[in-house]
This record gives C-alpha cells, sequence and structure tokens, in this order.
C-alpha cells in the first residue's frame, strides 16, 4: 500500500513538472538579414533552390564554427527574415504543383531532399538534458517531413504510370524505396518529441510545435499510413501530461 501511495505522489509530481518546464534558449548573437547578404546569402525576396541551399549549408558551416549562437534563430529580431525564408515552404512549391511533369518533380525533389535534416545538424544537441535550440530543432524536424511527405507522394504517382521494366530500373527503386525509408524515419522522430522527448523542451516551445504538428497530422494525404499516424495522434492527445497541449492536440483528432 505504501508503494503503491509513493507511485501516486510521484506520477502526480511528474505531471506538475511536465506542465512547468522552462528552457532558457541560447542567446541571440546572429547578425542582420544585409550581413547575410554580404555574406553570400541569396536575398529573401526571392525563392531558393538548391543551389541557394548549398549556399546556406556552406555559411551555416562558418558560423556554427565561430560561434554557434550567431546561427539565424526563430523569430530573431535580427536574423528572423533569413531563418524564415531558410524554412519558407513556398521555396518547394514545385513539389505540390498539380500541373508540373513528375519526372521532373522527382529530379527536383532529389536536389533538395534531406535539407532539413541537414540544417538540424547545427541545432540539435540531443545528448544535453535540454533542447536550447528546440523552436529551431522542431522546425528541422517539421521540415524534414513535409519534404519527405511530398516526395513520396511524388514517387507514387510517378510508379502508377510507369511499366513493370521502368519500375525495376536500378535510380528509380533506389529512390523511391530511400524516400520511404526517410519518410518513416522523419515521422517517427516527429511523434517521438511528444511522446518520449516533450521534457526537453520548453513549454511554449512545445505548445507552439504542437499546433504545427497537428496540423500537419490532419493533412496528411490519402496515403497507406496516414490512418496509423493519425490514430497515433489521438493516443497522444488522449494522455499528454500538459492540459493545454492535450487540448490542442484534441482539436485535431475531430
Amino acid at each position: 500500500m505504501k508503494k503503491i501511495s509513493l507511485l501516486i505522489i510521484f506520477l502526480g509530481i511528474t505531471q506538475l513538472l511536465c506542465s512547468q518546464v522552462t528552457v532558457v534558449p541560447y542567446p541571440d548573437n546572429s547578425p542582420e538579414e544585409a550581413n547575410f547578404l554580404a555574406m553570400g546569402l541569396t536575398g529573401t525576396n526571392q525563392r531558393w533552390d538548391g543551389e541557394d541551399y548549398k549556399k546556406l549549408i556552406r555559411l551555416m558551416d562558418r558560423i556554427y564554427d565561430a560561434d554557434k549562437y550567431s546561427l539565424p534563430r526563430q523569430k530573431s529580431p535580427f536574423s528572423g527574415s533569413i531563418y524564415g525564408q531558410m524554412f519558407n515552404r513556398d521555396n518547394f512549391d514545385f513539389l505540390i504543383d498539380e500541373n508540373a511533369n513528375l519526372g521532373n518533380q522527382v529530379i527536383s525533389y532529389e536536389k533538395i531532399k534531406g535539407i532539413g535534416y541537414r540544417i538540424l545538424i547545427y541545432y540539435i544537441e540531443n545528448t544535453e538534458p535540454e533542447e536550447r535550440f528546440g523552436a529551431e530543432v522542431l522546425d528541422c524536424f517539421l521540415l524534414d517531413s513535409w519534404l519527405n511527405m511530398h516526395g513520396l507522394v511524388i514517387y507514387e504517382k510517378l510508379a502508377n504510370g510507369l511499366t513493370p521494366e521502368q519500375l525495376e530500373h536500378s535510380n528509380f527503386r533506389r529512390g523511391y524505396e530511400e524516400t520511404k525509408k526517410n519518410y518513416s524515419r522523419s515521422m517517427e522522430e516527429l511523434f517521438y518529441v511528444l511522446e518520449v522527448d516533450y521534457m526537453r523542451y520548453d513549454v511554449q516551445v512545445l505548445t507552439d510545435f504542437a499546433i504545427s504538428f497537428g496540423t500537419f497530422i490532419h493533412e496528411l494525404p490519402n496515403h497507406k499510413d496516414s490512418a496509423g499516424y493519425k490514430e497515433r495522434l489521438i493516443q497522444l492527445a488522449k494522455k499528454f501530461p500538459d492540459k493545454n497541449i492535450k487540448k490542442l492536440l484534441k482539436g485535431f483528432c475531430t
């Protein structure tokens, strides 16, 4: 009986702590947009392509080596516009163009796939007790899943129009199988944040993420895996410890 009472107390304290997690973000030393442009980035008034993202990665390598606090940051008064452009889905609108040639879409996707996961390298600190780049980490996870989802949709549309011989072509099979694996991986990482890893993120960051996460799951295309992900969202909404986030998630289950 004593053990049961102690367990109840422990669970109550755990739930209380979960609803009060505050993680102090890293300092924002990031320069202003003009400085990023002077260092070679393309302007935010232009749509970025694969080459523009290569420029970004080269610059972020240099910045991270010098001072990781100077990386572009979400909602920063200095680098917010650059950061917004990094994750601007208008840069990838070719993925959702219903009138585009499917073969060209696959080629374009192959040039930019994995960019969200690549940017993640600079922000994630999963060996630390807290994610102090938490908002940035979660944006990377979301972009990675969004790109992989649309890449898979394109591959499957293309597959429906190919002959059996074309389906067996090594380049197509390799690209298709890799995209399926990346989609599954990236979806598991999204769920992991709220199912397991939530204590490492600031509660307000998690609240914002819950809205983006729920929206994304709610808008998944008609795919064989989508029903399973939507069911996981329902189960997550039932048991998430923070009542405000739980309420938000439930709103996406109707």
